[in-house]
């Protein structure tokens, strides 16, 4: 993988991340709000090269995401099974999207 694409994956798991976050401000989820923001601050940080980066908050995230009671049982609650449907359609989207690219094998 060149240089450019794991600065590429980089920008886009930050993309992703404030995505997350922003969904989860909105609704009103605050359990795993810190988890995201560090993670965030992880792939945001100057002092990092890219790969190094991507490595770090892989598994910050990956620990974030596995067992029981971890982020991804977090769902967008609306009151009908459609309306849960279309809400968390998107936001299922960039989680899967943003694993993709956390685990990514950097060569």
């Amino acid at each position: 993988m060149t240089q450019t694409e794991v600065r590429s994956r980089r920008t886009r798991a930050i993309e992703l991340l404030e995505y997350v976050r922003s969904v989860l401000l909105a609704e009103g989820e605050r359990n795993w709000l810190s988890g995201i923001q560090a993670v965030l601050e992880t792939l945001e940080d100057p002092q990092l090269a890219d790969d190094e980066a991507l490595a770090r908050a892989a598994s910050m995230y990956r620990g974030m995401t596995g067992g029981p009671g971890s982020f991804s049982d977090f769902f967008i609650w609306r009151d009908t099974v459609e309306d849960r449907r279309t809400a968390n359609a998107p936001f299922e989207a960039a989680v899967n999207e943003l694993w993709e690219t956390l685990e990514q094998p950097p060569n």
